[in-house]
């Protein structure tokens, strides 16, 4: 591919733009068990090669090789749902330092209800990273002595109406 995003500099300042090749292979599979009307459990995962060609043949920075979840989703009734899933991102290595950002896991659940107030109304309460973990993204430039902080535990809430 010819579109590898990254940092580049023009007159002096830094933007993301097109910064060179990439070279990316690699696996992706997913398995579910579904055990009756809104109860099922699952995994899925990632595996994948990256290499930046455009000055040689090295690993690219903040892609990680491994990643994936493993989750479940029951129906208590047919308009109460709650549902779990872990995530697992592997370490991610900086474009131009030896020391990579550690892997980590993040706990996720949701909670659904459908047909609440009206039918076709369903509310949809998600919490992610609901048990507050410190994770961060590699900084690839040098810059940024502690690398890329992201969301600590987050709450979202979606109406959506279908009819």
């Amino acid at each position: 591919a010819e579109e590898l995003i990254g940092f580049t500099a023009q007159d002096g300042a830094s933007q993301y733009g097109n910064a060179g090749k990439v070279r990316s292979y690699g696996m992706e599979s997913e398995f579910k068990a579904v055990f009756g009307k809104n109860r099922h459990a699952y995994l899925n995962f990632t595996r994948q090669n990256v290499k930046d060609k455009s000055e040689g043949d090295f690993f690219s920075g903040n892609v990680p090789k491994f990643y994936g979840n493993v989750g479940v989703s029951y129906g208590f009734t047919e308009n109460f749902i709650a549902g779990a899933f872990l995530n697992y991102v592997g370490e991610k290595k900086r474009d131009f330092r030896d020391d990579p950002v550690d892997d980590r896991w993040l706990l996720n659940a949701s909670l659904t209800f459908k047909n609440l107030l009206i039918r076709g109304m369903d509310i949809q309460i998600s919490g992610f990273n609901i048990l507050d973990q410190d994770h961060r993204d590699p900084d690839i430039t040098g810059y940024i002595s502690d690398d890329i902080p992201r969301s600590g535990a987050t709450c979202y809430g979606k109406i959506s109406y279908s009819f």
